[in-house]
């Protein structure tokens, strides 16, 4: 018996609140191909700002700076990203080594 072919997105996120003003975010990429993803930060249902702080999870690094309404990022070929999102004010080491690190 054939398979028959599935549809799935170019790319799509998947989020969660985890206290205190953050929401944790995984981006994935379902191309072949690299792909720029452009994350508005109004399509996050939760997060408590439009100038966000972001913090790579994997990296274990804040990116620099805050991004201004969305961020971007690349993803390689059927990979992803996992950030956590919040209020410039909010100190992201703070704590979040018991979550995420």
């Amino acid at each position: 018996q054939a398979l028959s072919a599935v549809s799935v997105p170019v790319w799509q996120y998947l989020y969660k609140p985890i206290g205190q003003g953050r929401v944790a975010v995984l981006l994935m990429n379902n191309m072949v191909h690299p792909f720029h993803a452009v994350l508005d930060f109004g399509d996050v249902p939760g997060l408590p700002c439009t100038r966000c702080k972001v913090r790579d999870v994997w990296r274990r690094e804040d990116w620099p700076g805050t991004r201004d309404g969305r961020l971007e990022v690349e993803l390689p070929p059927f990979d992803s990203a996992f950030l956590v999102l919040s209020a410039p004010q909010h100190q992201h080491s703070a704590g979040l080594s018991s979550v995420f690190t």
